[in-house]
């Protein structure tokens, strides 16, 4: 697994793809988390990591999971998802579009 701080000028060719995703994911939440590029099972799988800074309470949400691509990963219901848990009292992490 590899995790590396969401950088716009700092991206290879897969990331690039995602780009619009993890834009999204600044606006949205970029004020009081960090955005995190991970990778894991030999890049087969692509997720945007949110940390919330206060907390360490993660949210990793798949954008590519078994090298095919989730249909609209973002969608109302995972952000929403992943807002009420970033800031609710909860210590356990979420992983969200992820068909296990």
């Amino acid at each position: 697994m590899i995790d590396k701080l969401y950088n716009a000028t700092n991206l290879d060719k897969e990331e690039t793809q995602y780009k619009i995703y993890f834009e999204q994911l600044v606006t949205e939440f970029g004020a009081e988390n960090e955005i995190f590029i991970r990778k894991e099972d030999f890049n087969r799988m692509l997720a945007a990591g949110i940390v919330n800074r206060h907390s360490q309470v993660a949210v990793t949400i798949y954008l590519k999971y078994g090298c095919i691509d989730i249909p609209n990963p973002l969608n109302l219901t995972v952000i929403e998802t992943a807002r009420n848990h970033l800031i609710s009292s909860t210590s356990t992490d979420l992983k969200l579009n992820c068909p296990n």
